[in-house]
This record gives structure tokens, sequence and C-alpha cells, in this order.
């Protein structure tokens, strides 16, 4: 015992080890600066220039829950090929499927020319082909922006925060929990949506919510009519569904809700039939992303509540209610009570959005578990990327608690190798000097299971 305990002061750390030890401090010593900026960075990210989301914050909350998607509805009549149309209604909509979708939020209106002029002058971004320089057409302002790509639309929803709603997201939107028809029920009603009523007809889009019957019950305008909507989603076959297309190969982007536009000469009757196929709200049209048209715009969706619907409220809807005449809109209130009751009605808190629902005693233990999981993890190193992240998600903390507990279990890691290489010549002497009593006893132990597996 005594010659090993003066191993630790008769062999101090070799000048070899010692330079090893240096280095390997220095780097987590760097490492852990690194990242201990990173993660306290405050919560609005990097440096970011200030940019006019005023007219962005009028969205729609949709609540969770389940939602039927697709159909099994068939064209036994082969009526779309009677009129010309080669593909059977229904065709590339199947399988009928039921998902759960979490809480999301949706552009109430499609995206205006007033909105997209914001991020044309915020970004200097291309203007679309009908502009004049960067000034959109006389007149538009409240109107749906059109002759824009899919990479134009994708970009804006970007800028804003926001993304391009996926089929699904905007199929919940338009058919609701019951997967309707139309956004307004299962019948179609002439005249309630903007489109068009007979062929050659020169209808245009208009002002969004000129056509308040179109709405879906949770209040979203214009799903159907007035202007084709680009979403996320490419051109593909539904899950196990059995229609085969040329096109789902073709690198091709989904347009969902149909236009003003006219659809075609079908004569009398016909004309009706066909635009209350192409008007359902599981219609499926596609087209090629670069592709910009007169009567395709879109509309943006978020997963989580955009964080200027947390600060400030959209002078949109003011704007936009007063400016367009109808009878079944009254001009709200303009005072601060009143803009609060509109934001609480039309955009409650997102139920799955991340939240601290712990004491400070709480933290403080779960920061205390991190660092013990930092020491003890060396010991299976694959658990290292996701601890902390465990940790973050149960204790359901923000982004500061979350660093500081990935800060600690960093801390509790780094702990453990500095121990270990400050011990490291130490253990390394005491092994060569009694290699060959360890050899014995490692033998025997070898030679006990031996005989215990012969044995069973």
């Amino acid at each position: 015992m005594k010659n090993f305990l003066s191993l630790f002061s008769k062999n101090p750390i070799h000048s070899r080890d010692s330079f090893l030890f240096s280095h390997l401090a220095r780097r987590l010593a760097l490492v852990l600066s690194l990242f201990s900026v990173l993660l306290l960075w405050p919560n609005e990210g990097w440096p970011q220039q200030e940019y006019d989301y005023s007219l962005e914050g009028d969205m729609v909350y949709i609540p969770p829950g389940p939602f039927v998607f697709g159909t099994n509805k068939r064209d036994e009549s082969a009526e779309a090929l009677s009129l010309g149309i080669p593909k059977p209604w229904y065709a590339d909509e199947t399988p009928r499927q039921k998902f759960f979708l979490k809480g999301f939020y949706i552009d109430r209106y499609e995206v205006t020319y007033k909105r997209y002029k914001k991020y044309v002058d915020a970004l200097d971004a291309i203007t679309p082909p009908n502009w004049q320089g960067s000034n959109f057409p006389e007149g538009k302002d409240n109107e749906p922006v059109t002759h824009v790509s899919w990479y134009d639309a994708a970009n804006f929803c970007q800028w804003a925060q926001k993304k391009l709603p996926t089929e699904k997201l905007w199929e919940r939107a338009a058919r609701g929990k019951e997967g309707n028809e139309y956004p307004w029920g299962n019948k179609f009603q002439a005249g309630w949506a903007n489109l068009s009523d007979r062929s050659g007809s020169k209808n245009q889009p208009v002002a969004v919510g000129t056509f308040p019957k179109s709405a879906s019950p949770e209040g979203v305008h214009d799903l159907i009519g007035n202007v084709w909507e680009w979403v996320d989603d490419d051109y593909q076959p539904y899950k196990e569904s059995t229609y085969r297309s040329e096109y789902y190969q073709a690198e091709l982007k989904i347009l969902r809700g149909h236009s003003a536009s006219d659809i075609g000469h079908f004569p009398g009757t016909l004309y009706n039939q066909a635009i209350k196929m192409f008007a359902r709200s599981g219609y499926r049209q596609y087209s090629s992303a670069d592709e910009p048209a007169p009567d395709v715009g879109f509309r943006c969706s978020s997963v989580t509540q955009p964080d200027f619907m947390k600060t400030k409220t959209s002078s949109f809807r003011n704007v936009l209610k007063s400016s367009v005449s109808s009878p079944t809109i009254i001009k709200p209130s303009l005072s601060s009570t009143a803009t609060e009751s509109t934001v609480s009605k039309f955009a409650p808190l997102n139920p799955f959005q991340p939240k601290p629902n712990l004491p400070d005693s709480g933290i403080v233990a779960l920061t205390l578990l991190a660092f013990i999981a930092g020491v003890f993890s060396f010991l299976s190193p694959c658990t290292l990327p996701i601890l902390p992240a465990y940790f973050a998600v149960t204790a359901q903390s923000d982004r500061a608690r979350m660093g500081r507990m990935s800060l600690a279990f960093f801390f509790g890691l780094a702990t453990l190798f500095v121990a270990m290489g400050a011990s490291a010549s130490a253990i390394g002497q005491i092994l060569r000097d009694y290699m060959f009593q360890i050899t014995q006893v490692g033998g025997g132990i070898v030679g006990i299971f031996g005989v215990m597996t012969l044995f069973g």
C-alpha cells in the first residue's frame, strides 16, 4: 500500500502526458466557448434587418384533430372522358385516408399585391412580369398577386417567417374535419365563389374577401375560386393509390382551389357540371414550378404561431374590410380593446407551442441531472447527441434554459475527460507495476468463466 500511495508523489505527469492534457483542455475550452455563444444567443437569432410584417398577422388557427384526406369515389360513368378531359374525376385523389394533424395557422386571405410589395421592397426581389418596375398594377392593392412562380411563392413565405402549406394542410383548411366537398359544405353553390359561370367568360380575380360565402367555417376565405394556389408538394400519387400518371415523375408542383378563369368550351349545362367538379376542394391541378400564370397565386401557413403575431396585430384586416363593400362585413372598432379581442378570437395560442411549465427548482434539478448525464454518458457515447435535447423536451423549456442544461451536460463530460487525463499517468504506472498480478487474476477469471460455460 505504501508503494501504491507513493506513485502519486514519485511519478509526476510526464511532459508528453502534460502536453496532451494541456492540448485537450484548450480544445475543450474552445468548443465549449463556441457552443455557449450559439446556444445562449438571443431568441431573435442572428442579427437581421427589421422588416415590415404589419400585413402578415391575419392568420386563422386550425385546431388539432383528425381529418379526412382524399376520397374513395370513382368516375364510374367516365364523365370526364366524355367531356374531353383525359384524367378521370377523383383518379389522383384516391384512396380516402384519415390523418391526425397538429394545430397550424394559415393565411385568412391569399397573398395580395400590397403584401407582396413589402417583400419586394425589403429584399429588392424580382417583380412579377405584370409589374411596372417595382410597382404593381394600379388599383390592385387587395387583389391576389399573380404571375408568380412556385419559387417566388416559397421565397415570399420564407421571408414572412412562414411556409407554403402542404397539400394536407391546405385540404384540411378547405374541407374541414369531415372532408366536405367544398369549404361551405357538400353542395355546390353557384355564385358563392369567384368562379367562371359560362364558356368564354372574361372573369378576373377580385379583391380577396369579396365572396364571404366561400369562407370555411373556421374563417379562411377564397380557398375555392379567385386564383389557383401553389402548395408545397410535388405532384405524386397518394400512398396506396393505384392510379398511374405520366406526370408523376415530371417534377411538377401542385395547384389547389381553382381560379376565376374560363375552363374551356363546354356547351350549355355541361359547363356547370365541369366547373362543379373542378371547384372541389380535393381537386388536384399541377404545373411546372417555374411557370407563373395570370390566374395563379398563393397563401402561406405556419405550424407555430409567428413571432410577429405574438407582439403586434395586423392592420391588414381593417384595411381590407374598409375597402371591400359587402353588407355582411362590419367595420370593427379601431380601439385597442377591440383589436386585442380580435387577435384572441382568431389567433388562439398553439397548444403544441413549447413553453416553460416547471418552477425554477425543477430547472435546477434537471440541470444537475444533465451534468451527471455528461459524466456517465462516457460509458455509452452513442447517447451524447440526444441527452441534452431529451432533458430540454422533458422540461418543455425555452431556449435559454435549454442552453444552460446543454452546457451543464458538456461541462460534466469535460470534467470526466479532464479527470481521466490528470490521472492517466498514475494509472498507467500502476498497471505496469502490477502487470504480472493483473494477468494472473485475469487468467483466473477467464478460466472460471470457461468452466461455467462447459457445465452450464
